[in-house]
């Protein structure tokens, strides 16, 4: 494959023709609510010029990259690069649950008899100090 120079000069941005809005606007949501992107407010000050990031992210991705005819697969490439497809959602989703909330869910009465253990296949390391 072949590069050729300014073959993309006049070809229109994605930005112009798509943009998730809605996913954008669920992951600007979030991260509007976490802790650690409002400094300012709980020091008592107001900022209304603060946008989230993401969205700054977007739009220079989206000014970056040319738009097709594939509209569908333009929409795929922006949102996996933006890590705004279904799978990075999965994976960003809610806090997964911890091993003893599971545990509690369980209806097994001993979860410990289908786990085995073979002393004989364990083999210490030397402690640091010997």
């Amino acid at each position: 494959m072949t590069v050729t120079p300014f073959s993309l000069k006049d070809a229109p941005a994605l930005i112009e023709r798509l943009l998730p809005v809605q996913r954008l606007s669920a992951e600007a949501y979030k991260e509007q609510e976490g802790r650690q992107s409002k400094t300012l407010t709980p020091l008592g000050s107001y900022w209304k010029g603060r946008k989230p990031l993401i969205l700054n992210k977007a739009c220079i991705l989206g000014c970056l990259l040319p738009a097709t005819s594939d509209l569908r697969r333009d929409l795929d490439v922006f949102e996996r690069l933006m890590a705004m497809d279904d799978e990075s959602f999965v994976v960003r989703g809610p806090r997964r649950s911890k091993p003893k909330d599971i545990l509690a869910t369980l209806s097994i009465a001993a979860p410990a008899d289908y786990f085995t253990f073979r002393p004989s296949s364990f083999i210490p390391h030397p402690a640091p100090w010997d």
